[in-house]
């Protein structure tokens, strides 16, 4: 292992951009953390080369930052949000849920402990959180629109069962990430806040912190008012679960979700134990509420009810 760190630190400044992608590929599969000069060599490379990524390329390099658990600088981490958002709409179906699900875990992983309580927007956690936060955004906003068309390579309607489980953890888990503070010149002091205000949206802590404790209570009666897609659009079998996304979703995860819903119909048989116990808490996260999806899953869930551990079993109770 070390020989090959090293090996990597010595050839990366030679590296063509699918050169930087294997070895993080490399990196990730074997669960290698890099030193930090390797890691700021990968980055730097990737600076140089960004431009020349193809959509496999971006797809892996974003997924082994998320296997390591490391946040790309935030010169990379800019490059890969340009990158990522150009290239979408070539990347195949199994590319756009290798990079959603990287791009997210990324984010979870980088989410600093205070953002979701911090009350001073000119604290350095909560700018850096804030920026990568709106890099994130943009990047599922287009992966998600991608996702969604109706034809094409990238199609909904073509992912496979691992592609259908990372999206919809994806997108559960993305609805879940703290919103940033607002900047400075739009964010007023607490104490001018307006009873009105305070109802409506009272901190963004407050407000985070709410949302999750009536979710639980609420999740098999989701609220329309938070609703981003079309209620025309849903037919009969979705209305129930008109409600399914949250304030902090975008309208490109709605229409993927949508979109999804019948795919996940089709390969719910094909799901691993840990797919159903995923799925099931992807679902229950996002208020979905289908009776098509439900008797898929329950009727892939009795067929592997042998083959579940207990995590998973607990996962979907």
């Amino acid at each position: 292992a070390e020989a090959l760190v090293g090996q990597a630190t010595h050839v990366l400044p030679m590296c063509s951009a699918q050169g930087v992608a294997n070895i993080v590929w490399a990196l990730g599969t074997l669960s290698l953390q890099p030193p930090g000069a390797l890691e700021k060599a990968m980055h730097a490379r990737f600076a140089v080369t960004a431009a020349d990524m193809t959509a496999q390329g971006i797809a892996t390099f974003a997924w082994g930052h998320a296997a390591l658990g490391i946040v790309p600088s935030h010169h990379a981490f800019q490059l890969l949000v340009a990158r990522c958002v150009s290239l979408s709409t070539q990347m195949r179906a199994h590319e756009i849920a290798m990079t959603l699900w990287s791009v997210v875990s990324v984010a979870n992983a980088s989410t600093p402990k205070n953002a979701q309580r911090s009350q001073d927007p000119d604290n350095s956690d909560t700018l850096q959180w804030a920026t990568q936060h709106q890099g994130t955004v943009q990047m599922v906003e287009s992966l998600s629109s991608a996702g969604s068309s109706s034809s094409g390579t990238s199609s909904a309607s073509i992912f496979d069962a691992q592609s259908v489980s990372m999206v919809l953890w994806a997108i559960a888990s993305f609805s879940r990430l703290p919103p940033p503070s607002p900047p400075p010149s739009t964010a007023p002091p607490r104490a001018e806040l307006s009873s009105h205000s305070r109802g409506a949206g009272m901190s963004q802590a407050q407000d985070t912190q709410e949302q999750d404790a009536q979710h639980q209570a609420t999740s098999s009666h989701p609220s329309r008012a938070h609703m981003h897609v079309p209620a025309q659009r849903c037919s009969s079998k979705y209305a129930r679960g008109a409600g399914w996304l949250r304030k902090s979703q975008s309208a490109g995860t709605a229409t993927l979700l949508y979109r999804l819903l019948p795919r996940l119909q089709t390969c719910a048989p094909q799901f691993s134990p840990q797919d159903l116990a995923t799925t099931y808490w992807c679902l229950a996260t996002l208020g979905v509420v289908d009776d098509l999806a439900s008797a898929a899953l329950g009727r892939a869930t009795r067929l592997a009810l042998n083959k579940l551990n207990a995590q998973d079993i607990s996962t979907i109770l």
